[in-house]
């Protein structure tokens, strides 16, 4: 089963789609969070993987 909070922004999206809900609670800076952080995370991973992956330059 996969992580509750993977789903996290899951309910507050289909209440803005569904019922244009856009209530400061429902559409707030938390659910911004919910999709940024993980996308943050994400560039930074592959920043990382990238970076130990390059060969190390020695004059």
């Amino acid at each position: 089963m996969p992580h509750s909070r993977s789903r996290a922004a899951g309910g507050p999206l289909y209440q803005m789609i569904a019922h244009h809900n856009f209530a400061p609670g429902n559409a707030s800076m938390m659910f911004n969070l919910d999709i940024i952080m993980p996308a943050i995370g994400l560039a930074l991973l592959i920043a990382w993987r990238r970076a130990i992956a390059a060969p190390l330059h020695r004059s």
